[in-house]
């Protein structure tokens, strides 16, 4: 069906010195003709005619894309991903054929976003990695799309696969939440490592070797290398002379008295 409007348009002969060949690619967008746009392309159409230097043909496609489906208006239900074939394989060509999508302004942006509501998540997650891919949207035009609470809530099923291509839906404020509870869950961690690896080495004693030899002398009677040991003093909590210590030491020059060996945290 596609192929035979294609045909009829060819039989015209479309002259790019007489038609607006970027006009009837806005129209064939506009009903997600894949064929139509991909011939008016090759014909010379211009992608990108719009004032910002995106493209109108893009803008058009993508509100089509909700309204593909005549059964799914009808029945007042969500449109799958393969009811939007026909739009998405249309935004496809105009990507590779150079269009950028970025709408005039916040109105058209909203209208856009309240027709992705009525598609399946999966589908906004597809074109969101097609713009990504191709660097066919900016960063902020991105952002500007998620930015209401509804859009991420839309899109939470597909949190992971948004992740894979760098995208977090999560607000500033779920972002510190998570943040200081994966410092809690490190420090318990680290806190448990500690206490096990002190039930290995008596902590006040190494504390005392430490001051008193070099870290790679005292790793030596242990069996260990000296980045070794170390590691194991951070993880105990047990301070180490700096760099240039020991030098200080031999020249007798002041080095002041060792940090007091703190405690290890209490484990709940």
């Amino acid at each position: 069906m596609l192929s035979g409007k294609c045909g009829c348009l060819k039989k015209l002969k479309p002259d790019p010195s007489r038609d607006n060949l970027t006009e009837l690619l806005n129209c064939a967008a506009g009903l997600s003709r894949k064929e139509i746009v991909k011939y008016l392309l090759e014909l010379g159409a211009q992608p990108n005619d719009k004032a910002n230097g995106a493209s109108t043909a893009m803008d058009r496609c993508m509100l089509h894309l909700p309204h593909e489906s005549i059964d799914a208006l009808i029945h007042r239900r969500q449109v799958s991903s393969w009811e939007v074939h026909r739009s998405m394989e249309s935004l496809g060509e105009l990507v590779k054929h150079g269009a950028i999508w970025q709408p005039d302004d916040s109105r058209q942006m909203d209208y856009i976003r309240r027709g992705l509501y009525q598609v399946n998540p999966e589908v906004t997650v597809d074109l969101l990695e097609l713009f990504i891919k191709t660097k066919r949207c900016s960063s902020e035009t991105i952002q500007s799309l998620l930015r209401t609470p509804r859009i991420r809530q839309h899109l939470k099923p597909h949190g992971q696969r948004l992740l894979r291509l760098r995208l977090d839906l999560r607000t500033p404020r779920e972002k510190a939440e998570r943040a200081r509870i994966e410092a809690e869950q490190a420090q318990i961690k680290a806190t448990r490592q500690a206490y096990v690896l002190a039930s290995r080495y008596n902590r006040e004693r190494l504390y005392e070797e430490v001051w008193s030899e070099p870290v790679i002398v005292v790793a030596k009677r242990y069996g260990l290398s000296d980045v070794g040991l170390a590691k194991i003093c951070k993880k105990l909590n047990i301070p180490r002379p700096g760099l240039g210590y020991w030098a200080k030491k031999a020249a007798a020059r002041p080095i002041g008295k060792p940090p007091p060996l703190p405690s290890l945290p209490k484990l709940d």
